[in-house]
C-alpha cells in the first residue's frame, strides 16, 4: 500500500528528485521514483507536476521525443 504524501512532502520529494537528475525525467520515471519509495503524490503525478510548474516550482515542456511531459528542476547558472 502506497502511503498518500502531504502536499508539502510531495513537492520537497519532487523537487529532490528533479535536482539529482542529470537530465529531464518522464512524468512516469517521476511517477515510478516515488512509489519506488512506497509513496504516492496527494493527485495524479501529471496534476500535481502541473500545479508545481504553474507556480514556478520546476520547468516542464512537452517532449515529442519522449511523447509526453518532461520535468527538471533550474539548477543555478541554468536559463
Amino acid at each position: 500500500m502506497l502511503k498518500k504524501l502531504k502536499e508539502k512532502d510531495a513537492r520537497e520529494l519532487i523537487i529532490s528528485i528533479l535536482s539529482k537528475a542529470v537530465a529531464p525525467l518522464t512524468t512516469q520515471v517521476v511517477e515510478d521514483m516515488v512509489q519506488g519509495q512506497g509513496k504516492q503524490c496527494p493527485d495524479s503525478a501529471v496534476r500535481f507536476l502541473a500545479k508545481m510548474r504553474y507556480k514556478g516550482m520546476i520547468k516542464g515542456k512537452l517532449s515529442r521525443e519522449h511523447r509526453g511531459w518532461v520535468w527538471w528542476v533550474e539548477k543555478k547558472g541554468d536559463k
